[in-house]
């Protein structure tokens, strides 16, 4: 997990057990928004997207099956089919359920420190890779996702490769181009 991928789902817990009790769900993008309303000054925040949320909220689902918590990225849902994707392996109604009835706030203290363990863990040391592989990976992330990437995606493609050559992970890359892209269409119009 990056640096990003960690303090997002940090954030993204936070969200999600205050939404615990009522078990209402929400959307990738709506999570996104909600986080970004609610922490205006974090860096990776901001520059999050709804498609890499899933990934964002590996943080979370690595603690809550180490502990045999309740999984409450079930929250989370695709906005078109209104529940989670068919990754997910278990009945996510039936976890909403758990979610609900646990306790979260006996946990709180346990998902802090277990956000200082993995910051601590990460490797410090990038892998760079040549620039044909980095186009084969943006091209691979892009046609997986291109449905959930903005419409009007022209894009920064030399610092997109540069950054995946440098070795920033290919979401995290297209994280940074396509929220430094949002200000520009905006003053367009």
């Amino acid at each position: 997990m990056t640096t990003a991928d960690i303090e997002i789902g940090r954030i993204y817990y936070g969200l999600l057990i205050d939404r615990a009790p009522s078990g209402r769900l929400l959307s990738y993008g709506d999570l996104v928004a909600a986080a970004k309303a609610a922490h205006p000054d974090n860096e990776f925040v901001q520059r999050a997207i709804a498609v890499s949320a899933g990934r964002r909220l590996e943080a979370v689902r690595v603690f809550t099956n180490q502990r045999a918590y309740p999984d409450i990225t079930s929250l989370v849902v695709n906005a078109s089919t209104g529940e989670v994707g068919s990754a997910f392996g278990t009945d996510p109604v039936a976890r909403r359920a758990e979610i609900a009835a646990f306790d979260w706030s006996s946990v709180d203290d346990q998902f802090g420190e277990f956000i200082v363990h993995l910051h601590a863990a990460r490797p410090v040391k990038r892998n760079k890779v040549k620039r044909d592989e980095a186009k084969r990976l943006i091209w691979e992330f892009f046609d997986e996702h291109r449905q959930t990437l903005p419409p009007s995606l022209a894009f920064d493609r030399v610092r997109l490769q540069e950054m995946v050559m440098e070795g920033d992970a290919v979401a995290d890359a297209f994280e940074v181009v396509v929220s430094d892209m949002a200000p520009r269409e905006n003053s367009s119009t």
